[in-house]
């Protein structure tokens, strides 16, 4: 086994927190370095419209989304390159440069219901699956890959809520997550789509 020297060569100045083995057969290391350096630039916006009647109660119509304009990154000081609407090179931070979700609400007094469209811009796959060659220059990518289709999925939620008696203030709803039992767009993985933008989930109800 390794030695009081060999442990303090690697050790160093580590507080050592807790009682050594009689004997240390290896010193694994799980240190972690930032090597990986994103630039990133884009905005988030968020709109909604709120408009009361007389006799039909309020409609309410809003969005809410994110675009990235930028999406470069370099690696341990290397040549930065753009991964933006891409996903696959960069597994830890997928960069699809459009995602938004938008509402219509109605409430009339104490019926509500709310439709939502989530939705997904089109991108390239840029993973080792793609099946089309990724470009690359330096071994960083520049073009190529698959194109991943955008997608739409709709939500709906419709609420009741008990104005008197013994369920006063509580509320009844049913919600409905992708209404029309949509695939999420085919990428070429496993699985068959990416974990980062689609759900193999269909249609799904749940009431509460």
């Amino acid at each position: 086994g390794a030695t009081a020297a060999d442990i303090q060569s690697v050790a160093g100045n580590f507080p050592q927190n807790s009682a050594l083995p009689p004997t240390v057969y290896y010193i694994l290391s799980v240190r972690q370095q930032n090597v990986l350096n994103l630039h990133i630039q884009g905005f988030d916006g968020q709109i909604s419209y709120r408009m009361d009647t007389n006799n039909l109660g309020a409609f309410t119509i809003g969005t809410s989304f994110t675009r990235f304009h930028k999406f470069d990154q370099h690696i341990a000081g290397g040549p930065v390159f753009s991964v933006l609407d891409t996903t696959g090179f960069n597994n830890t931070f997928p960069s699809i440069g459009l995602q938004a979700r938008g509402s219509l609400s109605w409430d009339y007094s104490n019926i509500s219901a709310s439709l939502f469209a989530n939705h997904i811009g089109s991108y390239k796959n840029w993973s080792s699956n793609s099946i089309k060659p990724v470009l690359s220059s330096g071994g960083n990518p520049t073009g190529g890959g698959d194109s991943v289709d955008s997608s739409t999925r709709f939500d709906l939620n419709l609420r009741y809520t008990f104005a008197q008696g013994r369920f006063e203030g509580g509320q009844l709803y049913l919600d409905v997550t992708n209404i029309l039992d949509e695939d999420p767009p085919f990428y070429n993985s496993s699985n068959g789509y990416d974990n980062y933008s689609g759900n193999v989930l269909g249609r799904v109800l749940t009431l509460g």
